[in-house]
């Protein structure tokens, strides 16, 4: 699998080359600049009255949150649906963030109407490697 194909592979279930995100090794990938994760919003939307996180709303969040220890990159996005910042899933990934500390000490969340966006940037980051 490309390097770049790879890197789509946060923000969704497969990737490119139809490898599961779930079985990607992160460490073989070079440091990306910025990750951008839009993990699937139907049980989030207001459009599914009864709708609640599924197991596999958790296995996305953990995917992204591998990818964010292991490559951490300088500057990460998230966009979902506005529901999403109070799940489940949504604290996983924001607990991440702040376990790598500089990186996560000022996440900035913008919630309009319409959508959630979360947005990390780290000062020194792309002073340290990717871990292993």
């Amino acid at each position: 699998m490309r390097s770049r194909e790879a890197r789509h592979c946060v923000v969704s279930s497969r990737c490119a080359g139809g490898e599961r995100a779930e079985n990607v090794d992160f460490s073989r990938l070079p440091t990306p600049e910025a990750i951008h994760a839009s993990p699937p919003c139907p049980n989030f939307s207001v459009a599914k009255i009864k709708a609640r996180e599924s197991a596999e709303d958790i296995s996305a969040a953990k995917v992204v949150t591998r990818a964010i220890d292991k490559l951490m990159p300088r500057i990460f996005t998230l966009e979902n649906v506005p529901k999403y910042e109070s799940s489940q899933s949504c604290q996983l990934i924001v607990n991440t963030l702040y376990d790598l500390g500089d990186f996560g000490r000022y996440p900035a969340v913008l919630t309009s109407n319409k959508q959630f966006f979360l947005l990390v940037v780290s000062s020194d980051r792309r002073s340290q490697p990717a871990r292993k």
